[in-house]
C-alpha cells in the first residue's frame, strides 16, 4: 500500500510540474484576425484588420512568437484556412496561440472578452487572466473568459485564445486601445513570457526638420486607400529625415486625402487617430513629378 501511495504521489507531482510548465509557456504563435479581402468589422473610421495588425505586430516583436497573420486571402474561408495552417505548422499540443480581434455591436457596447476552447482548463484560466489584465490597463469592463465554436480555436493545436480587445463600434474603447497599446500588449506578453524582447522607441531628432518654406513641388487633393506591400514609414512631415511616428505594416490599409511630392518621395497625407496630419511614403518620385518604385498600391 505504501509503495502504491508513493507511486500515486509521484504521478501527482509530475502532473503538477507539467501543468505549471504549460501554463507559463511562452507565446508560440500570434496573428491578426481577418485580412486580404476581409477587413473584419468597421467602426469609428477604422477597420478591425488594421488595428488587429497593430496589436499583433507589438506582441510578435515583444514575445518572439511566430506571426501567423494572413494578408493574401481571397475569401473569409481562405483567410481562416491559411491562418490555421500556419499556426499548426509551428505548434504542438502544449503551444500557446493568440488570435487578435475587436468586437462590434452597438456604440454603447464596451469591454474585453477572451474565448478559449471548451474543455481546456488551462485555456480557461489563462483567458480569465488575459481578459482581466486588458480590462485593468485600458480601464474598460472585463467581460471575462468565454467559449464558442470558433473555427480557429477549434482547429488549432495546443491552447488557443481569441482575444476581443474591445469594441471597434465604441469610440472610447478604440481610443483607449490605441493610446495604451504599447503598455497593454507588454502586460499581456508578461502573462506568458518570462522575458520581454526590447522594442526600442523612435528617437526624434534634436532639431525637428521643417518642411520647405517654398512649398511642395506638387500636390493635389485626392481621397483613397493605400495598402502597403512592405513595411513603410509614417512621418509627421513629408521629409525623409522627419520624425518617424509609426510604421505601416505590410497589408495594412491607410485612408488618405492628399498627394504630395516632396524630398524625392510621393507622400500620401492622412489624418492620424489623434487628429494630426501624417504622411506615408507611396513611391519614389521621378523627374517631371512622376511615380517611381512603389511601396504599396491604392484603391
Amino acid at each position: 500500500m505504501k509503495k502504491l501511495n508513493k507511486v500515486l504521489l509521484m504521478l501527482v507531482v509530475l502532473m503538477t510540474v507539467s501543468t505549471s510548465t504549460v501554463a507559463t509557456a511562452a507565446i508560440t504563435t500570434s496573428h491578426a484576425g481577418h485580412g486580404g479581402v476581409d477587413p473584419g468589422a468597421i467602426g469609428n473610421g477604422y477597420k478591425e484588420a488594421d488595428i488587429a495588425r497593430m496589436i499583433n505586430n507589438k506582441i510578435v516583436a515583444k514575445s518572439g512568437a511566430v506571426d501567423a497573420t494572413d494578408n493574401s486571402a481571397i475569401s473569409v474561408n481562405d483567410n481562416l484556412s491559411k491562418i490555421v495552417n500556419k499556426v499548426n505548422l509551428n505548434s504542438n499540443g502544449t503551444s500557446w496561440n493568440l488570435s487578435n480581434h475587436l468586437n462590434s455591436a452597438s456604440p454603447a457596447a464596451t469591454g474585453v472578452e477572451v474565448f478559449y476552447y471548451a474543455g481546456d482548463p488551462l485555456g480557461k484560466a489563462k483567458a480569465e487572466q488575459v481578459s482581466a489584465t486588458i480590462a485593468n490597463v485600458l480601464g474598460i469592463p472585463n467581460r471575462g473568459a468565454k467559449t464558442a465554436d470558433l473555427y480557429v480555436i477549434r482547429n488549432t493545436k495546443g491552447h488557443s485564445l481569441l482575444i476581443e480587445w474591445g469594441f471597434i463600434s465604441n469610440s472610447g474603447d478604440v481610443q483607449k486601445l490605441l493610446t495604451k497599446m504599447d503598455t497593454v500588449t507588454t502586460e499581456v506578453v508578461k502573462l506568458f513570457n518570462s522575458t520581454i524582447n526590447p522594442v526600442p522607441p523612435v528617437t526624434p531628432p534634436v532639431n525637428p526638420v521643417q518642411p520647405p518654406t517654398t512649398g511642395f513641388a506638387r500636390s493635389y487633393n485626392e481621397t483613397g486607400t493605400m495598402y502597403a506591400t512592405e513595411r513603410n514609414w509614417v512621418k509627421d512631415t513629408p521629409i525623409k529625415a522627419a520624425r518617424l511616428v509609426e510604421y505601416q505594416s505590410t497589408g495594412q490599409a491607410i485612408k488618405y486625402h492628399k498627394v504630395v511630392w516632396s524630398d524625392g518621395i510621393v507622400w500620401l497625407q492622412l489624418t492620424g487617430w489623434d487628429g494630426k496630419q501624417r504622411y506615408v511614403a507611396y513611391s519614389d518620385a521621378t523627374q517631371g513629378n512622376g511615380f517611381g518604385r512603389k511601396y504599396g498600391y491604392c484603391q
